[in-house]
């Protein structure tokens, strides 16, 4: 939680996922690519700030906004929204829901939902996976939020990913 305001979060690089330290693990050629190419935060604001300028309502309600690079006593921080439920508490991820949950009706139609706006016309993104998107409890219905694996490669097709959240 953003210590200065908390409807934001600081995401901060771990040791090992420090660009100097994941730049290294390359070969020459590899190494031979800019330092900001490693820094999967920098990755993510700028994938997120080109989704917010090029898709509609329908797909940013489910990405948070983001805010920049900013420097932090631990380092340099992807500011972004922290997805909250209306009473306060941090949305908690698909994979919690599911697991303190089930999937339940409320949550079948949020999938529903964000499959159809993710097919309409999906961003580039990673896999898919349900610890990287939140459920957000809002005004008696949910919202699926994707917090991470923005700024890669394209994310395994919407439909076999759905097909193995309907078949557990």
């Amino acid at each position: 939680v953003h210590p200065d305001n908390p409807d934001r979060c600081l995401k901060v690089l771990t040791e090992a996922s420090k660009p100097e330290r994941r730049r290294a693990k390359k070969g020459l050629l590899g190494r031979l690519r800019p330092l900001h190419t490693f820094d999967e935060n920098h990755q993510e604001h700028t994938a997120l700030n080109a989704l917010w300028s090029k898709f509609n309502d329908s797909i940013t309600c489910h990405i948070p906004k983001t805010y920049g690079i900013p420097l932090t006593d631990m380092g340099p921080a992807h500011e972004m929204d922290l997805i909250r439920d209306s009473d306060g508490r941090i949305a908690q991820t698909l994979e919690q829901y599911l697991w303190n949950i089930g999937q339940d009706e409320p949550l079948q139609q949020a999938l529903d939902t964000f499959c159809t706006d993710w097919r309409s016309d999906a961003p580039s993104t990673r896999a898919l996976l349900p610890h990287n998107i939140v459920v957000q409890s809002k005004n008696q219905s949910l919202n699926l939020i994707l917090i991470d694996g923005y700024g890669r490669s394209p994310a395994a097709c919407v439909p076999r990913v759905w097909h193995n959240w309907r078949t557990r």
